[in-house]
């Protein structure tokens, strides 16, 4: 919130240090959407050394409420419905590298720095923009390593019993009814697996 309030640019992108982009066109893949007027947020692929799936979009499941959708997965592998390789609409991105408008990001309050001071605000966030409505889309175009031992600075593993509190109480009535993962997958992953328990 601090760095945005001290700049002036239409579209904010939020990349953590511990990244290298695997293309030249990333940044231009995610403000190409980021720009279109029904779109809130916009997230990319992240993999790690090994080339597999470590950050991309979140689905709503699971017992801390939010999911890397299709994590572990080899980068090239396609998932369940092609869903890995292509563009789609998602409740959630990380901001681990995630671009928006300015305009929005000031609008649905920015980061609520406060009750999720070190994780959830960025899911927080893209749930704010899809009750306003906006789209919040993920791109598998835009794609950056983590570097080896990263850790992201944007997500914990998990968040604190507060933070966990909080999320349920705000957006409860959504996790594991989230409109882009069918609720007969899995909410001990999120890479679109048949529920079996």
């Amino acid at each position: 919130n601090s760095a945005v309030a001290r700049c002036e640019g239409k579209i904010l992108c939020f990349v953590d240090a511990g990244l290298t982009p695997l293309s030249t066109d990333w940044l231009g893949e995610m403000i190409g959407f980021a720009i279109q007027p029904g779109i809130g947020a916009v997230g990319a692929k992240i993999v790690s050394r090994h080339h597999t799936v470590s950050g991309t979009a979140l689905v709503l499941s699971g017992r801390s409420g939010a999911l890397t959708a299709h994590e572990g997965l080899p980068s090239e592998a396609p998932g369940s419905m092609f869903r890995n390789l292509l563009v789609g609409n998602y409740s959630a991105v990380a901001f681990t590298c995630a671009a928006i408008r300015r305009e929005l990001f000031i609008e649905a309050g920015g980061f609520d720095e406060t009750g999720f001071p070190e994780c959830m605000f960025d899911v927080d966030l893209c749930l704010r923009l899809l009750t306003r409505g906006y789209r919040v889309v993920y791109t598998p175009h835009a794609e950056l390593q983590s570097a080896s031992g990263y850790r992201a600075a944007f997500r914990t593993a998990e968040p604190s019993d507060s933070e966990r509190n909080l999320f349920f109480e705000r957006w409860g009535s959504m996790i594991g009814k989230d409109p882009f993962y069918n609720p007969n997958f899995s909410s001990n992953d999120g890479r679109f697996s048949i529920r079996l328990e």
